[in-house]
Order: structure tokens, then sequence, then C-alpha cells
């Protein structure tokens, strides 16, 4: 599933924003230049 968050100059190096792919929580990380997606939630 391809979703489109936010321009790559809203999410600088060390920062994450959360988005919604219907009711799925979804952080995205920058880090270090390169961008992570994981599900927002915890896994304990």
């Amino acid at each position: 599933m391809k979703l489109d968050v936010c321009p790559i100059e809203e999410l600088p190096p060390g920062h994450v924003k959360i988005v919604y792919a219907g009711l799925v929580g979804i952080g995205v990380y920058n880090c270090g230049g390169t961008l992570y997606a994981i599900e927002d939630r915890c896994s304990h």
C-alpha cells in the first residue's frame, strides 16, 4: 500500500509523524534521511 504522508521537508531527520490508513495508525520516521514506517502500537 502506498500512502502520501507529507512533503519530505515537513519530516526532517529525527522526527516522526503519525498518520492513519483507515483505522490503523502508522508512525513514519526519518532516521538520518532514511524513512521507515511501522504500525503505531505497543508490542508489549
